[in-house]
C-alpha cells in the first residue's frame, strides 16, 4: 500500500510515525487531496506504508538499498504532506490542495 491509496481509503484519526528518528510526528484526520494536491504531491503519494492499524501509521522511508540522501529526501516529502495537511501551510496553499470532504 502507498500513501496515496491510505489518503483514498481512511477516514478517521490517526497518528503518523517518523521511523527514521524514531519519533511521533502530527496526526491525519482523514483530509483528502484535490487533484492540485495530488500534483504538488505525487512523490511523497508514492512512498510505501510500512504498516497501520487503529492508532498509528508508519511510511516506510528507511527501506534498504537506499542511500542517507534518499531516505531524509523520503522523510522530508512525508513530513511536507502531513504537517501541510495538519495546517504548516499558508490558508491558500491548503485550499488548494486539501479538502475535508
Amino acid at each position: 500500500m502507498k500513501v496515496i491509496d491510505f489518503i483514498e481509503k481512511f477516514t478517521g484519526t490517526i497518528d503518523v510515525y517518523d521511523n527514521y528518528v524514531e519519533e511521533l510526528s502530527i496526526a491525519y484526520c482523514g483530509e483528502k487531496l484535490t487533484e492540485v494536491g495530488k500534483e504538488h504531491f505525487a512523490k511523497a503519494l508514492q512512498l510505501p506504508i510500512d504498516h497501520f492499524d487503529t492508532e498509528i501509521l508508519v511510511i516506510a522511508v528507511d527501506e534498504k538499498g537506499l542511500s542517507k540522501n534518499e531516505v531524509e529526501e523520503r522523510l522530508a516529502l512525508a513530513k511536507d504532506l502531513f504537517e501541510s495537511i495538519a495546517g504548516g501551510c499558508s490558508a491558500s496553499d491548503w485550499d488548494k490542495w486539501f479538502s475535508e470532504e
